[in-house]
């Protein structure tokens, strides 16, 4: 059994500021998201974390926040 290194206050501080931008942006443009680019993002701002508990939590807690904002009607 392999445990996760513990992320530093810095390592939370740009996951979480990271998270909020690819949000932020989305919110913007609510109307028209694009999911399988979104998708993408998502996995983009995971790998930049390099799949760290933390990324893939918060990336995943935005993408079903935007769902949840647009009745849960993902289409492409």
């Amino acid at each position: 059994m392999t445990t996760e290194q513990l992320p530093t206050v810095e390592e939370i501080y740009k996951t979480f500021n990271a998270c909020y931008k690819f949000l932020r942006s989305k919110i913007e443009n609510i109307n028209n998201i694009n999911w399988d680019a979104t998708v993408n993002e998502c996995v983009e701002i995971c790998e930049q974390f390099n799949h760290s508990s933390l990324s893939m939590a918060l990336t995943g807690a935005c993408y079903q926040y935007l769902a949840k904002l647009t009745g849960w009607k993902i289409t492409k």
